[in-house]
């Protein structure tokens, strides 16, 4: 007996969503620019034909991964730098710091996801990110920046305090992907301001 319209359409999604899950684990693991095609049909065990029957490429896997996680839960996986900017400050910097709590606790492709944007510096010069750019590094310095003139955290370069955070960031997200252990609480992060 063939399949219905609705066995195939769940054959489909779930074929999908195993080549997902491996593309963004290795592009955690190994950054995006390393990972071919290659690499993910071996990983999923699926032929090259069926990986290109569903995306182009790696940027577009990537960006259907992005566009999948931002659209979860009213978006309560996007790291809103620019509100975080009209709020200014130490309360920006608190409102980013609860989101990144979040991403470390949350489902495991959201860590992959964050992961290879970190492994980046957040720079995104070799991520093909539909959400963040370079600018948004620039707000987070300037956050710090007006957090350190209203006396809320220590003097300092809001640049060198930034990098700091990303390491710190970057290093936790890593340590988790990689062990599986826990991430960095919100609390260690905030003792850091």
């Amino acid at each position: 007996m063939p399949r219905t319209f609705e066995q195939n359409k769940l054959i489909k999604d779930q074929r999908k969503k195993k080549i997902c899950a491996a593309a963004i684990r290795l592009f955690a693991l190994k950054g995006f620019e390393n990972v071919s095609v290659d690499e993910i049909t071996r990983e999923t065990g699926c032929s090259h034909g069926l990986f290109y029957r569903y995306y182009q490429n790696q940027q577009d896997i990537f960006l259907s991964i992005e566009k999948d996680i931002m659209s979860r839960d009213d978006g309560k996986y996007l790291i809103r730098f620019k509100e975080y900017a009209k709020k200014g400050g130490v309360v920006g910097l608190s409102d980013f710091l609860k989101v990144f709590s979040t991403i470390a606790q949350g489902e495991e492709d959201v860590l992959y996801y964050y992961a290879t944007i970190a492994r980046n510096d957040f720079e995104l010069s070799s991520v093909p990110s539909a959400y963040y750019g370079p600018e948004d590094k620039a707000i987070f310095q300037q956050l710090i920046k007006e957090a350190i003139e209203d006396g809320s955290i220590r003097e300092g370069d809001p640049e060198e305090i930034a990098n700091l955070c990303y390491d710190i960031i970057s290093g936790g997200l890593m340590r988790k992907v990689r062990s599986k252990g826990n991430p960095i609480s919100l609390e260690t992060l905030k003792r850091v301001f």
